[in-house]
């Protein structure tokens, strides 16, 4: 079962940030539902994990509410399925159920936040906004990188030659001697590079090289990950209202499982 909640349109590239609420009790499913809703947050709401496992299609930016203590595989279960999948999906655990372990537990195995009952729900918000924020410029990052891939890979052989000779600053006339062709062909290969890399500019096409070569594969979590880290030295609400001083004892434990699942170490 999903419910859908209704929002405006982002400026995320045209693709909408969603919020996925997976929670068992109706009650407080639907009080999330509407809280996200009255500030204008696309919804879809979820009963189990199953249930939002099942309808995931990772097509788009967006911040996940959890309740862990869930039916089936459980909140937990359903953080390692996400890792196992590499969906990068921040987590905010929202917990009537919650103590300190749980809240280590979850911080470990990667959560963006963790809310206990009862909290604030205008700081609840501010993290869901945080959350899609940062989940939508890495969005927007990737998007960029996939978008120079494409065009370099329309690229035939002779003309991606010529570009590595433009980009090592050859001129028409020493590139067509690298090449044995004529001066004209040359033109002609680089007035086709500027069609096909959609550029205006020599310089442009060059920044859109060295940027390319300089990409690294997407890792949502790894970057998520530093920021995990942050969160746990200041900013999880339940830190700042005392739970730091159980936490402290572990954190040396939370950081180097971060760094060991993130890939850090």
């Amino acid at each position: 079962m999903m419910e859908r909640g209704m929002a405006h349109e982002s400026n995320s590239g045209g693709v909408q940030p969603r919020v996925f609420i997976v929670n068992h009790n109706p009650a407080a499913r639907e009080a999330l539902r509407q809280l996200c809703a009255s500030v204008g947050l696309a919804v879809e709401t979820y009963p189990t994990a199953e249930a939002f496992l099942d309808a995931l299609d990772g097509c788009r930016p967006g911040c996940l509410v959890l309740e862990l203590c869930l039916p089936g595989m459980g909140g937990f279960g359903l953080q390692r399925e996400l890792i196992a999948r590499k969906v990068g999906l921040p987590i905010i655990v929202v917990t009537g159920y919650g103590d300190v372990q749980t809240a280590v537990h979850a911080l470990k195995a990667g959560a963006f936040d963790y809310f206990e009952e009862p909290f604030s729900r205008q700081l609840l918000l501010d993290r869901i906004h945080q959350a899609i924020d940062m989940d939508r410029a890495i969005w927007r990052t990737e998007a960029q990188r996939t978008d120079r891939a494409r065009r370099l890979g329309c690229l035939t052989p002779r003309e991606r030659q010529v570009l590595d000779l433009v980009v090592e600053g050859k001129t028409n006339k020493e590139i067509a001697r690298t090449l044995a062709v004529h001066g004209k062909t040359v033109e002609c290969h680089r007035a086709s590079l500027m069609r096909k890399l959609s550029v205006d500019s020599l310089a442009e096409m060059i920044r859109l090289v060295v940027t390319h070569h300089h990409d690294a594969p997407p890792r949502r979590s790894r970057f998520r990950g530093s920021w995990v880290v942050l969160w746990i030295l200041a900013s999880v609400p339940s830190l700042m209202s005392g739970l730091f001083d159980d936490l402290l004892p572990d954190l040396p434990e939370v950081v180097a499982g971060l760094a060991s699942s993130l890939g850090f170490v």
